[in-house]
């Protein structure tokens, strides 16, 4: 338990030190592509993901490469179903047709 109250109150610090309490995008879109061991397609989806949630964005940022990666596993069971996942990876790599039924 003090593990995550410790890891929590890195939270709150890190999010204070934004300035002005800005997301920095470009900041965001480097560490989601420096997770190579991630498929390219799965780090845009995400990266749009979490730009158009800038509160979870600036959390992300706060957390260590594990866990941002185990956030990004969750994510994907959650909020990404495989069709759409499938859908938005095909988009990106430029596949010709993807049918998705939802």
């Amino acid at each position: 338990m003090e593990h995550i109250s410790a890891q929590l109150q890195e939270v709150v610090s890190a999010l204070k030190n934004f300035p002005n309490n800005q997301l920095d995008v470009e900041k965001l879109c480097d560490e989601i592509m420096k997770m190579e061991d991630i498929e390219e397609g799965v780090r845009v989806a995400v990266f749009d993901h979490l730009v158009e949630r800038e509160m979870l964005a600036k959390a992300f940022l706060t957390k260590s490469l594990p866990l941002r990666k185990l956030w990004i596993e969750k994510l994907l069971e959650a909020d990404f179903p495989a069709p759409l996942l499938l859908a938005a990876i095909c988009c990106y790599m430029g596949c010709v047709a993807v049918s998705v039924n939802v």
